[in-house]
């Protein structure tokens, strides 16, 4: 994984790990949806197994922590805050 700054926004598309505690056939078993996910956060920090990022972090910079395994990302994505904020200006005009 690319190193990233600390606070940087990033978007992580990941598959989540999906647990069935009741029984399932074999066959059926292979047919379970995939659980794709979308988070965007502020980065904290990685390491050979894991990426820790925050939803939210505080002026007294106490944050909570997202938790993603290396292995189960797809994509990660550096967002540009003033691209963002410029497309949402035209959000609901048609």
């Amino acid at each position: 994984m690319r190193r990233y700054k600390k606070n940087q926004k990033l978007e992580i598309a990941w598959l989540d790990i999906i647990h069935d505690s009741g029984w399932v056939s074999e066959v059926n078993a292979g047919k379970r949806p995939n659980c794709d996910c979308l988070t965007i956060g502020y980065y904290l920090r990685h390491d050979k197994e894991l990426l820790y990022i925050s939803s939210t972090i505080s002026n007294f910079n106490d944050r909570d922590k997202i938790t993603i395994p290396l292995g189960c990302i797809k994509k990660v994505v550096v967002l540009d805050v003033k691209e963002i904020a410029e497309r949402t200006k035209t959000l609901g005009k048609t």
